[in-house]
């Protein structure tokens, strides 16, 4: 108070709704003139004031409150709650969104009540959500003309490592290999997806498998070695358990695959000798098996895999010879003939192909050589018409009676000797045929007293040399 004026001053605000303070004062004014004095009381009531409801000064100034909430915040739980009150005792407050971003009700709700904010049932994504909520809250009295204070508050989605990688390709069938692919080559490119965003993708194998490998970053699977069907060794069936795996392994996802080795048509017929090499007599009779071909194929997975015999004869005199039924040479049609100009050119034998063909796809082919060695056999007697040969008795020693006409079918052609069957006629002998030209010689040192008509040469021993 002024002495001199007597003004009464406030010194400090009067809260009347603050609990500790007083809502009035009795005062008591001692005035004086120098001389006389006299007290003055007086009481000060506080009346109440409507004020405006009053927020936080961190809610309320500059860029408001900012909230960091990560992407796996659970739903319906208490997310944060605007600080702001009415300072007038019992005057209530209420909360109201004036401005927010696109969907921010999607995913948050506000207690108009109690001015706590909170999610809703809808998971937060950060991948697909908005990344950022900005909300402009008024927070006012509830009376006919209100007051308010406003303020912000922006939320901000973390990104979280919350998703598992997911197979995109995966075949409900086994995927089949061909056999001997050569290393390196992709059986498979596995595809997974990780939505988290900045998350990549890698691949493993639970186990090693034999023959396979698995790029780590690429996903492909790949041949290590060249896998040969036939080989005793070799699976022919894998169950493959890959993983897709993030960053840091925080999530791993498997799934299974199969994988076959096909058995592919690459082996060539083998067979037996080569080149086959036989002997018959030109004798032997026509249908007689001469020789049976032997061949195998060791793609074993081809269960109708049957082996096919083709007959090529290098020529056309042979191909009379033979006949190829199943896999077996057969004589005939025309029976062996050694005895025959055109086959001594040909040295006596004959030449066979046989293609040996698989069934497969494509179909592979061996080609068998059969060299037919033909044997001569001594199967014809010579013959001749009769001989008959005149000579005179007085005629000199060593003259030529005659020469014997003989033929031999048999080759080589008229390979004779000569003989005479009932001897060389007395002692000593009157006649003698020379062996290789079968002339007739008269051997004796006298005159013949004999009729030589009565000498019947059809007696001579006539032998073919073969």
């Amino acid at each position: 108070m002024n002495e001199v004026s007597g003004a009464l001053t406030l010194l400090q605000p009067m809260d009347y709704d603050h609990p500790d303070n007083h809502t009035a004062y009795s005062l008591v004014v001692t005035v004086t003139d120098g001389v006389h004095t006299d007290m003055y009381p007086f009481h000060i009531v506080i009346e109440n004031v409507d004020e405006p409801p009053e927020c936080d000064p961190a809610f309320s100034t500059g860029t408001g409150i900012i909230l960091a909430v990560p992407e796996t915040f659970p739903i319906l739980t208490k997310l944060y709650t605007v600080l702001a009150k009415d300072p007038d005792e019992g005057d209530d407050v209420i909360f109201e969104v004036t401005h927010a971003s696109p969907l921010f009700d999607v995913f948050f709700v506000l207690n108009s009540n109690t001015g706590v904010i909170s999610t809703t049932d809808k998971h937060l994504d950060y991948e697909s959500d908005p990344k950022k909520f900005v909300i402009s809250i008024k927070v006012r009295n509830v009376k006919p003309n209100p007051m308010f204070c406003t303020g912000l508050i922006t939320i901000t989605l973390q990104n979280e490592n919350d998703e598992e990688p997911v197979f995109q390709n995966l075949l409900n069938k086994p995927i089949d290999i061909p056999e001997n692919l050569p290393p390196g080559s992709i059986v498979l490119k596995l595809q997974a997806t990780d939505r988290d965003i900045g998350d990549s993708v890698h691949y493993e194998f639970f186990t090693t498998y034999p023959g396979l490998f698995i790029d780590e970053d690429s996903g492909e699977i790949k041949i290590a070695y060249v896998l040969d069907y036939e080989d005793p060794n070799i699976v022919h069936e894998q169950r493959l358990i890959v993983h897709a795996f993030d960053n840091d392994r925080v999530h791993i996802t498997a799934a299974e695959l199969t994988v076959r080795l096909i058995d592919v048509n690459d082996n060539y017929p083998q067979c037996e000798g080569y080149p086959n090499m036989i002997q018959v007599a030109e004798t032997t009779a026509i249908n007689s098996p001469l020789l049976q071909i032997l061949c195998v194929d060791k793609d074993i997975e081809e269960p109708n895999n049957v082996l096919s015999y083709k007959m090529n004869p290098l020529d056309e005199f042979s191909a009379k010879k033979f006949t190829l039924i199943g896999n077996t040479i057969i004589s005939g049609p025309m029976a062996l003939d050694y005895d025959d100009v055109e086959f001594a050119g040909m040295q006596f034998r004959h030449i066979l192909l046989i293609d040996v063909s698989d069934s497969g796809t494509p179909s592979l082919t061996s080609t068998v050589t059969v060299i037919v060695r033909v044997t001569r056999v001594n199967e014809f007697y010579p013959n001749s018409s009769t001989n008959v040969f005149n000579v005179f008795e007085n005629s000199p020693v060593d003259s030529l009676v005659g020469t014997a006409k003989f033929t031999d079918i048999d080759w080589p052609f008229d390979n004779i000797k000569f003989t005479f069957a009932g001897g060389d006629y007395g002692s000593p002998p009157k006649f003698y045929i020379e062996p290789d030209t079968g002339a007739n010689i008269i051997f004796a040192r006298s005159k013949l007293l004999m009729n030589l008509s009565d000498l019947w040469l059809g007696q001579m021993n006539f032998r073919s040399i073969c």
